[in-house]
């Protein structure tokens, strides 16, 4: 299995900020976690959903993926990997990269 790719926060901020780049966000997080903030763009798609909605992501766009820490989305990442996905990352760090490098939104809700 190829490893697990990483995107930095700067990365990520600067694909947020680019109008024309087209890229699914994902945050695996629990409701609860997702409450207290997330990331612009990102769909909420908890881990858990992820075998029963793979049919409905799309392998023409980079898909990126953030929880917590990091952990949940190198599973997901790895899970998308075996089912035909080459273009798919993990945010280095997760949610928590996110808010250390001040970018958060305490209040954004995610789309």
């Amino acid at each position: 299995m190829p490893l697990v790719r990483e995107i930095e926060v700067s990365e990520l901020n600067e694909l947020l900020n680019d109008q024309h780049e087209q890229v699914d966000i994902f945050d695996l997080r629990s409701s609860h976690e997702v409450s207290r903030g997330s990331i612009p763009r990102a769909q909420h798609m908890p881990l858990h959903a992820i075998p029963a909605q793979v049919a409905e992501l799309s392998g023409e766009r980079p898909i990126i993926l953030f929880c917590h820490q990091g952990i949940r989305s190198v599973q997901a990442c790895q899970y998308l990997q075996k089912a035909g996905f080459d273009n798919v990352y993990t945010l280095r760090g997760g949610f928590n990269a996110w808010q250390a490098s001040g970018l958060c939104q305490d209040t954004q809700e995610p789309i």
